[in-house]
């Protein structure tokens, strides 16, 4: 959005599109690691969003690849999907629950 470094760039590898999970827990962080990381990201979008008036999150994201500008080619846009981003994961945990023959977290 901002065209600057991703926070999460040392982790495309493991979690960017096109990988593939793996049964090996040790190629990946610890949990503890990635809810730090989770809540200092979270923290920082936050205080951004916050610095920013109803004008600022119509500005044009920075670094938006052309054929996502539906979905992110706006500030307003990129937090929204920030959001988003949360239900499609709360979807794939729920599916994975339902394979494992688990019930769902909340009824």
């Amino acid at each position: 959005m901002l065209g600057e470094q991703n926070p999460l760039e040392e982790w495309k590898e493991i979690f960017g599109f096109g990988s593939e999970p793996v049964a090996d827990a040790d190629k990946y962080p610890s949990f503890d690691e990635l809810l730090r990381k989770l809540q200092e990201v979270h923290q920082a979008n936050i205080a951004l969003l916050d610095s920013m008036s109803e004008k600022d999150l119509d500005t044009p994201s920075k670094a938006c690849p052309p054929d996502y500008v539906d979905f992110f080619g706006t500030y307003r846009q990129c937090f929204q999907q920030v959001a988003n981003h949360w239900l499609m994961h709360q979807g794939q945990v729920a599916d994975a629950r339902r394979t494992a023959g688990r019930k769902p977290l909340m009824a």
